[in-house]
């Protein structure tokens, strides 16, 4: 069976790529929505570019977000000893 021209194992391959996208697009939207150390401007601006990017908005969310830890501190992740 083919689908878009994908045989059975292609088809497989690229819709479990597909699923875990959306996992993490919403796993980006949903930790935009809820992280502390997020003010109102920076999570509206986050979940417009989660939003209207998919998942390379929600890639880019989580190199670059503040860390939940960082409250008050006004650090991100790069900025935490290793």
């Amino acid at each position: 069976m083919e689908f878009f021209g994908l045989a059975g194992g292609a088809l497989l391959i690229v819709g479990i790529l597909v699923l875990l996208s959306v996992i993490v697009w919403i796993w980006a939207l949903v930790d935009a929505a809820t992280n502390p150390a997020l003010d109102g401007t920076q999570k509206l601006i986050w979940l417009l570019v989660i939003f209207f990017t998919e998942i390379i908005g929600a890639i880019a969310y989580f190199v670059l977000r503040p860390s939940r830890t960082a409250v008050g501190h006004g650090g991100t992740l790069r900025d935490r000893p290793l």
